[in-house]
């Protein structure tokens, strides 16, 4: 029986009781209570290898941002670079936390292969984690079900379709026999 892993944040103690069994990945540090068995997946050391090897491409993906043409007609402008001023004064990783949140979805999607979870419940979570998160692990598993319920929808309409028409036929055949 897979369980689902809950992805979970706050700043106070959580009841997981109701999920049953879990497996929890935490995304700030808070206490986890339930009257159930659950494993906690949170490994630092796994985060630090993945924030090592992302953050060359990380800099220069921040670095082509600052590249953007209106940014450096702005820049112009004021004749001074705001992008460089917001580096110097670490503001970018205070207000924005995308790259401590782009490795923990690159982590997550090695534990949600690794466990095969048999749902993924986001709790707590601020708006704009909760979008990311949904987008990168959840909503994929969602759109191949909707292709195949497409797919067997569709191909349910062509037989109908197809049934409809034969009943026509038969009916036209009938009435062209009966008038003769």
């Amino acid at each position: 029986m897979n369980k689902p892993l809950l992805i979970i944040y706050g700043k106070n103690e959580v009841d997981v009781s109701k999920y049953g069994e879990a497996y929890i990945y935490k995304l700030s540090s808070l206490k986890i209570k339930s009257n159930y068995k659950f494993k906690v997946l949170n490994n630092p050391s796994k985060l630090d290898k993945i924030a090592d090897y992302e953050k060359k491409s990380y800099i220069k993906w921040i670095y082509s941002i600052g590249n953007i043409p209106i940014y450096r007609k702005v820049s112009d402008f004021l004749n001074f670079d705001l992008f460089l001023l917001g580096d110097l004064a670490s503001m970018r990783n205070e207000i924005y936390q995308t790259f401590n949140l782009l490795c923990n979805i690159k982590y997550l999607k090695l534990l949600k292969k690794k466990y095969k979870p048999c749902s993924i419940e986001l709790i707590n979570l601020p708006i704009e984690y909760e979008k990311l998160l949904y987008c990168n692990l959840i909503k994929k598993d969602y759109s191949l079900n909707n292709i195949y319920l497409t797919i067997k929808s569709t191909l349910k309409k062509l037989f109908l379709f197809t049934k409809v028409i034969i009943k026509i036929i038969i009916f036209s055949i009938k009435n062209i026999i009966y008038s003769l």
